[in-house]
């Protein structure tokens, strides 16, 4: 193991994207004695989750050249290392549902010519033909920009870690600086779990611990954590490949397409804070609990949207985060669809099928295989008498609904409901 050194020129402290990038770039215009120290492993904060959109046009000449050498860097980064940042230049598409908007993107085109990015302003029809997933309802324009695109922000941290060290800069993993140093109105080293560093510099590059690290200065520093939300669906061969990033600034989301999945992603206008006591001290790679009445309003958009129905997609999506033990809850089946427990088992261990129940008795009717919802992520086309009926059978059967109704194309009404044991699934009636 790599002993802490006591001295160096700078001290950066934080492992994540901006925190290796910080400690690469000082070695690379020559700097000596970087040290990086990370209170976990690197990435786990919130990089490692991060949007990962690369985009190249910025409100300035100044920023848009940064975006440019920053999406330039990444050709050289894999190249220098061999470590991949999963940066794909498959364009980004911005679309507008008001005259304002539209009057926004047009500025931007404009833009894009001044600072040397080409940017072109697209129809409707023509932004249905770049990404065919999309309803065009509103749609009043487009802004086409091809050489954005999308990455992989833990991969891109990586490999500026790795091209940090083959510079000289060391990097040390599970060292928590608990305190700042300081003497005559300035830095002169940093305290940790495993001794003192003196450092004529240090960067404070915490994120998610950014506040609390400058009051170790005494510094304050304004910012506030924020939940961000997302959701990813399942991999369907109806979604295309390399689709370019869809972006929708009037419903606050952005979608993007990585190995055949959706993530689509928001940026809702009242954020929810995440206050410093709901962030474990000792927390990594963290997932926070979802909330889905917070983001029913922007999801419902989407849903709309984005035509991939995501009846079939987004209804089945945190199916990574929230998916519940089928098993341990039958007997919210049972009372929901009038099943008998075998009939419930039975359903349960078919797993990529969708079911018809009908009407208060027994299920009945047929199963259609629909790979793109495997267990324990269904959708249940009911055929009691409307979508309310379909609510209140939910909640008699000790379910809650998070979403909806709201109506989805072919005339039908979709509820998101979830059942005791924190399982989702969609709920379509066939009448409102």
């Amino acid at each position: 193991m790599v002993e802490l050194p006591s001295e160096a020129r700078c001290v950066v402290i934080g492992g994540g994207i901006i925190g290796c990038s910080i400690a690469y770039h000082l070695a690379k215009l020559g700097w000596k004695d970087v040290v990086l120290l990370e209170r976990n492993r690197l990435t786990s904060g919130t990089t490692w989750h991060a949007a990962g959109l690369i985009g190249q046009l910025r409100g300035s000449s100044t920023l848009t050249k940064l975006a440019k050498y920053s999406a330039d860097l990444m050709a050289e980064l894999e190249a220098e290392t061999g470590v991949a940042t999963g940066f794909r230049q498959n364009g980004s598409l911005s679309l507008a549902l008001s005259a304002e908007r539209l009057e926004e993107l047009k500025r931007q085109a404009t833009m894009g010519k001044v600072f040397g990015v080409e940017a072109y302003m697209v129809s409707p029809a023509e932004a249905r033909a770049k990404h065919p997933l999309i309803d065009l309802k509103g749609v009043a324009g487009g802004l086409f920009i091809p050489a954005n695109g999308q990455a992989d922000p833990a991969n891109i941290a990586q490999a500026l870690a790795k091209a940090a060290r083959q510079r000289g800069v060391r990097i040390f993993e599970n060292t928590k600086v608990t305190g700042i140093r300081q003497a005559g109105g300035r830095v002169t080293g940093v305290d940790t779990a495993d001794g003192a560093v003196r450092a004529e510099f240090v960067v404070n590059c915490a994120g998610l611990w950014a506040r609390e690290v400058g009051r170790m200065a005494g510094v304050n520093v304004p910012l506030m954590a924020a939940e961000h939300f997302y959701v990813v669906t399942d991999a369907s061969p109806d979604i295309p490949r390399n689709l370019p990033v869809l972006r929708v600034p009037d419903e606050c989301a952005y979608v993007k397409e990585e190995a055949g999945k959706l993530l689509v992603g928001f940026f809702e206008p009242k954020g929810k804070p995440l206050p410093d006591h709901k962030i474990p001290d000792d927390s990594e790679f963290l997932n926070l609990p979802d909330d889905w009445d917070h983001l029913a309003r922007e999801l419902e958009l989407a849903s709309e949207r984005d035509a991939h129905r995501l009846l079939d997609t987004v209804c089945a999506s945190a199916r990574e985060l929230f998916a519940a033990d089928w098993e341990k809850d039958l007997a919210f089946y049972e009372k929901l669809f009038g099943w008998t427990k075998a009939e419930a088992h039975q359903m349960g261990e078919a797993g990529t099928y969708q079911l018809f129940a009908a009407g208060d008795g027994p299920i009945g009717g047929t199963m259609n295989k629909h790979a793109a919802m495997p267990r324990p992520w269904w959708n249940y086309y009911i055929n009691v008498d409307g979508i309310d009926a379909a609510k209140a059978r939910v909640e008699k059967a000790g379910g809650s609904v998070k979403m909806g109704p709201m109506e989805v194309p072919g005339g039908q009404w979709i509820l998101q409901a979830q059942d005791p044991q924190g399982g989702f699934f969609a709920l379509v009636a066939l009448k409102r």
